[in-house]
């Protein structure tokens, strides 16, 4: 009998290097070539211009009196600030932490893990914001000014009121006691903060380029990169943590599938920095092999992407799978030039082989891949070799199986919950012992909950999901946070959200509502209720009003029947 379990190949030995001496070395050896192009922004800049303002960020983030180890949040839209505060964190130590638990002892140490990055949902409203802040103890923030209909700083005064009273550098609030620093990514002047460019300037000073000279010979492989939020079932996000073993490698292991050790690329980064996709495929992978990062817009939009890469020649696209359903409905109405694209990923949902077939045909991508994993695995533990094809093959040095709710493993062909284990899985869930165990098992096994097949020739094809989650346009949203808020509602007796198809989106939320008796209560008074409380991307598309729910013998409430239901109506 042959089991579901597969290992990747291990000839090439993992790097030991810390993303900071990965930084520097890239940055002189590509020194001449373009790192990074923000079409909107009309940024271009070559490696040696990269590295000459990360080390003047990072200079004067010390400056500001950051020390190794004081979490910095990022709570931005994708730009090129985004870029240098990513890479200036690394530099002046700001997530560093001494554990090496990707590959030994269980996590549990939480006392060691002081030192991080954050990666904010620019979309996060100012519950969401504040819960963000103090689960890590962020002491730093550096915001943009404003976000489509949003505004950071005005959402950041709602959870901490004092910083229009406060001094720069002196924010001292009840609400989040450990933030004290305020950066704001525009020209104008805001009360409590400092400008972007006046901390770029503080470190021109010679004391602090001495102070961060001398702090890179401290920086170890081991310690944690960033933490990057994600919805929780409970309803409140969870902070993965990555060490720079785990980014530094993965970014390698996808750019060597994707063959950019074999020439120069250019990679047209539709997907926003604030998740693993954008900051580790994208960024991180772009300077493991000095090819130019591309960033089209603030917020994904298909003519902007489409634009930039006929302007700039991009070998490769990088994008959701209905980023692309967009660009590939506009491409068929104008015909950009995208004869220079060659190669891309599509990740962050499932990829209809159709959709692949057409993008491969249409967009030029005939050596693209799909990849497999989650911010918990660093987070691509399968990709597809290049073509057109959503066939996975796990990635070197990672070990995955398929297993029965034991942990046993299953017979090739037998559909079981997807795990793997290796230098990819997180280092656990940010002061949640708890929820770390619940994922990392005793043999540091990662339970992903998602529900797979490992087939005889070793590759993966996922059929499901285990947890209850709802995956709308790369978002993975839980229909439990929804719920609960839905409740909260005077005229809502019960509630249920449930994902139906959608073929732009992949799912669409839809919920059920049974109201209370005697009231009366309207589609939009739902959608308005959301609005200031919850993530614009949570709020439900439809809305269906019922008299009752399917329910089990024991009034289990039976999702699948909602969704079926909700099919047929809708399509009425």
């Amino acid at each position: 009998m042959k089991w579901s379990y597969v290992s990747g190949e291990s000839s090439e030995p993992l790097s030991s290097k810390p993303l900071s001496q990965l930084f520097d070395e890239k940055t002189t050896e590509f020194a001449s070539r373009t790192c990074i192009v923000s079409t909107y922004q009309g940024i271009s800049k070559t490696f040696a211009e990269v590295k000459k303002e990360v080390d003047r960020l990072a200079a004067g983030l010390i400056s500001l009196g950051m020390n190794q180890g004081d979490r910095l949040g990022i709570w931005g839209i994708t730009c090129y600030e985004w870029y240098l505060v990513q890479f200036a964190a690394v530099k002046a130590g700001l997530v560093l932490v001494r554990t090496i638990l990707p590959n030994h002892a269980l996590v549990g140490e939480y006392q060691f893990w002081n030192k991080f990055q954050v990666n904010i949902n620019p979309a996060y409203q100012a519950a969401e914001l504040k819960y963000c802040l103090n689960l890590v103890d962020v002491k730093g923030l550096v915001c943009s000014e404003t976000f489509r209909t949003q505004n950071y700083y005005k959402i950041l005064n709602a959870v901490a009121p004092e910083v229009e009273g406060s001094k720069p550098g002196a924010i001292k609030s009840a609400n989040a006691p450990a933030l004290e620093k305020l950066v704001m990514i525009s020209d104008k002047e805001f009360a409590g903060a400092f400008r972007f460019q006046d901390v770029m300037k503080m470190g021109d000073c010679k004391e602090q380029i001495d102070k961060l000279n001398g702090l890179q010979n401290r920086l170890q492989m081991e310690d944690p990169c960033n933490i990057q939020f994600t919805s929780g079932t409970t309803g409140n996000p969870k902070g993965a943590c990555l060490s720079q073993h785990n980014v530094v490698n993965n970014s390698r292991v996808i750019g060597k599938r994707l063959q950019y050790d074999q020439k120069p690329h250019a990679i047209c980064l539709a997907v926003p920095f604030y998740h693993s996709f954008g900051c580790v495929m994208g960024n991180i992978c772009g300077l493991t092999f000095g090819a130019k990062v591309v960033i089209p817009a603030a917020h994904f939009n298909a003519k902007s992407c489409l634009e930039a890469i006929e302007k700039e020649k991009c070998t490769a696209i990088y994008g959701s799978p209905t980023m692309f359903v967009d660009m590939l409905n506009l491409q068929r109405r104008h015909a950009y030039d995208v004869s220079s694209v060659e190669t891309g990923i599509m990740a962050g949902a499932s990829c209809p082989t159709e959709l692949c077939k057409n993008v491969g045909k249409e967009l030029n991508m005939t050596r693209f891949t799909v990849a497999y994993g989650m911010t918990e695995t660093g987070p691509v533990t399968f990709q597809a070799f290049p073509g057109a094809s959503t066939t996975l093959y796990v990635t070197p040095h990672v070990e995955a199986k398929v297993c029965d709710e034991n942990g046993k493993l299953l017979p090739c062909g037998s559909p079981g919950e997807v795990c793997s284990r290796g230098y990819t899985t997180m280092l656990g869930y940010w002061n949640d012992e708890q929820k770390t165990k619940d994922s990392i098992d005793s043999k540091r096994w990662f339970h992903s909950g998602d529900l797979g097949v490992i087939h005889e020739n070793g590759s993966l094809e996922i059929v499901g999901r285990i947890k209850d989650m709802i995956i709308r346009g790369g978002e993975n949203l839980f229909p439990k946070e929804i719920e609960e808020l839905l409740h909260q509602h005077p005229k809502v007796m019960e509630a249920s959200v449930v994902g139906i198809p959608d073929e732009r989106m992949g799912e669409e939320l839809c919920a059920w509502i049974r109201l209370e008796d005697n009231t009366q209560c309207t589609e939009e008074e739902l959608k308005a209720y959301f609005k200031g409380k919850i993530a614009h991307f949570k709020i439900p598309r439809f809305i269906i009003f019922v008299d009752k729910f399917p329910v089990t013998v024991t009034g289990k409430i039976q999702k699948f029947k909602i969704i079926e239901e909700s099919i047929k109506k809708l399509a009425h």
